[in-house]
């Protein structure tokens, strides 16, 4: 990292004019919640198209083939991590430059991390349509939902170099602090996602091979229409001095190293929590299809109620990147206390809500008449789960900083410490608790990792990792918050 750091020296407080997208200025709750919402809303577009899918996949096919599809989460979460990875290390560098002032270098951020993606989707693809049915064997996926989950994945696979385009181009308008235009993308093929699926399940009754096509449609669309305007954003960028005639640079080795360093440190992150979901997955396959059918139920609504706290937990990673980069280190410290009082806000909204209302929701995906037994199951589970989310949306807040900082390796062993106390919980807990020693397991997770985090904030060694050598550790004083 050493190549892209400054000299220290002269007026560090110095900023480049305000553009739109500029997280370094303003009151740092109101920054943060503004921010925040549009990407809020988006992340709540695109989990309302997959809660069609479930929808459509449990009313109108059945909760075997809602079973299939869930089952191969994983296995596809195990194909995002490259994907996830790399669009962390794209936000962290791309938010520290564009603070720190360096905006003319963000299109060449833009190129190299186009070609990459395109390269690195390629192989992907390929390796997820030879293993998949040997993944799902291992989970030990049972016979009747098995050719389904082999359908699933192969289309999506199939279609994964706009999967991980859609990625890098969130990452990139989200570090420019440009959170409204991917909400219109995501939106439009959210929207045209929902349409396919009705079409293809009902109109067709083309059934799991539909649900998967959709998804990929919708993500095609999606890439379509974001990056012209994504292009179109970086080229308006400015020093104040020179205007970039051109969103797309040159491809740089060096900011690939430098990204991929980064990334390869969330993407060890991301294979600990798959390894971990592949386990867990593992365990309720054991108990059966209706287990599993719960499972994805419930899994869908937790996602969609926890969505306020991990968009916050990524408008928070952000807002730090581009401050640290500006070696405005008193806003990251505002912005992060800010951050976990709203975090525990929306926390207690939803344990309310699932304690109450967990059955009715898991009603949405399963015909009552039916499936009632999965219904109950997965009531049952959500109440039980209520509490983890507590110490779940402190870890949140405080990774968010860590991550905005560029210290993620950190983030990956403290992640890695929470998966070993998830495991060593849901298989101490099985025999005695059966499918609900997920939800204890979850618990114990996400309550090291609280722990964890946050002795790594107090430390202030965060303040070190900085990529574009905009703070030092001096800054702003010694003390960590």
């Amino acid at each position: 990292m050493q190549l892209f750091r400054r000299r220290l020296g002269g007026d560090r407080s110095a900023h480049p004019p305000y553009i739109p997208g500029d997280l370094t200025t303003g009151p740092p709750g109101k920054t943060l919640f503004f921010f925040m919402i549009p990407i809020l809303i988006g992340n709540i577009f695109q989990q309302c198209y997959n809660l069609a899918d479930s929808i459509i996949v449990g009313q109108f096919v059945g909760a075997g083939a809602l079973a299939a599809v869930g089952g191969a989460g994983p296995i596809f979460y195990m194909g995002t991590i490259v994907s996830s990875g790399f669009s962390v290390g794209v936000a962290i560098v791309t938010g520290q430059f564009f603070g720190e002032g360096r905006r003319r270098e963000i299109k060449d951020i833009l190129s190299t991390s186009v070609l990459f993606t395109v390269a690195t989707s390629i192989l992907i693809s390929i390796l997820g349509v030879l293993f998949a049915p040997a993944l799902l064997r291992f989970l030990n996926t049972p016979e009747d939902v098995f050719a389904d989950s082999v359908t699933y994945l192969t289309i999506i696979f199939v279609g994964f170099l706009f999967i991980f385009l859609a990625n890098i181009g969130g990452s990139l308008f989200n570090a420019l602090g440009d959170s409204k235009t991917p909400l219109y993308c995501m939106a439009a093929g959210g929207l045209l996602n929902i349409v396919l699926n009705l079409w293809f399940v009902i109109g067709f009754g083309w059934g799991v091979f539909g649900v998967a096509l959709a998804t990929v449609i919708g993500q095609v669309f999606t890439c379509a229409i974001g990056f012209p305007l994504l292009m179109r954003r970086i080229a308006c960028l400015g020093d104040g001095q020179i205007g970039l005639r051109h969103g797309f640079g040159r491809f740089r080795a060096d900011l690939l190293g430098l990204i991929v360093k980064l990334g390869a440190s969330s993407a060890l992150q991301g294979i600990v929590l798959s390894v971990s979901g592949l386990l867990i997955q593992g365990i309720i396959n054991s108990f059966g299809s209706l287990y599993m059918a719960a499972y994805t139920s419930a899994q869908k609504i937790e996602l969609f109620l926890t969505l306020p706290i991990y968009n916050l937990h990524n408008a928070l990673s952000n807002y730090s990147a581009q401050n640290i980069g500006a070696g405005r280190l008193n806003r990251v410290k505002q912005g992060y206390r800010v951050s976990i009082l709203w975090s525990m806000i929306f926390c207690a909204a939803m344990a309310v809500i699932l304690f109450l209302f967990g059955g009715n929701l898991i009603g949405i995906f399963i015909k009552a008449e039916s499936d009632g037994a999965v219904i109950q199951v997965g009531a049952q589970y959500l109440r039980m789960l209520c509490i983890a989310y507590f110490p779940m949306s402190f870890m949140f807040m405080s990774e968010g900083l860590l991550r905005g900082a560029g210290d993620v390796l950190s983030v990956s062993f403290i992640t890695a410490g929470g998966m070993l106390f998830r495991m060593i919980a849901a298989y101490s807990f099985a025999s005695l608790l059966g499918f609900y020693t997920v939800a204890v397991a979850y618990f114990f997770s996400y309550t090291s990792e609280s722990i964890l985090a946050y002795i790594r904030v107090r430390s202030g060694r965060w303040r070190e990792k900085a990529v574009t050598g905009g703070v030092s550790p001096v800054a702003e004083g010694n003390d960590a918050l």
